[in-house]
């Protein structure tokens, strides 16, 4: 009888060992986001792993100065990022058509931009974002931006300034 009881207590402690372990190795982000940061479970999506990036550019022209942007992207995205492809797209053209429509200096503070789908990315910025009863006021924005430069619309989603309209760049 007592060795049942071990028995039982022992298949116990393994099976809780093995429930514990088990979700710490599928979130281990190393081998699959390799140069990414993962950040802290953010408040509007907290149902997946989050991961982000620091690129800086240097646009040319209207910019004097070098400008980071933060990517941020869900865990469960596929990994569609290519660095040189982006960095090129925010220095020769995301970066000179926000300088016509925003002060240089909120640029040159840095943009955090979340990946939304592979190609698009919202802007998350107060300056970027609008609440669904004033969506025209942003929709207005990325027509204004589109006039110079195609690509700009807008998304409606639950991203890092809540839910709303965020100004998105489409490459």
């Amino acid at each position: 009888m007592q060795a049942i009881r071990f028995a039982a207590l022992f298949g116990l402690v393994a099976l809780l060992t093995a429930g514990a372990v088990a979700p710490t190795t599928q979130a281990a982000p190393a081998d699959q986001w390799v140069g990414w940061t993962p950040i802290q479970q953010p408040a509007w999506d907290s149902s997946q792993p989050w991961y982000s990036r620091t690129v800086v550019v240097q646009p040319t022209g209207v910019v004097s100065s070098s400008v980071p942007i933060t990517v941020v992207v869900p865990g469960n995205a596929p990994q569609s990022f290519v660095e040189p492809t982006f960095t090129t797209t925010f220095q020769q053209v995301v970066v000179p058509s926000l300088a016509r429509v925003v002060p240089v200096d909120t640029l040159q503070s840095g943009l955090q931009v979340v990946q939304v789908q592979p190609n698009l990315h919202i802007l998350a910025a107060p300056q970027f974002f609008c609440t669904t009863d004033a969506a025209a006021n942003c929709q207005a924005m990325a027509f204004q931006l589109a006039q110079s430069t195609p690509g700009w619309t807008t998304v409606t989603t639950n991203g890092p300034l809540g839910y709303g309209v965020y100004v998105a760049y489409e490459a």
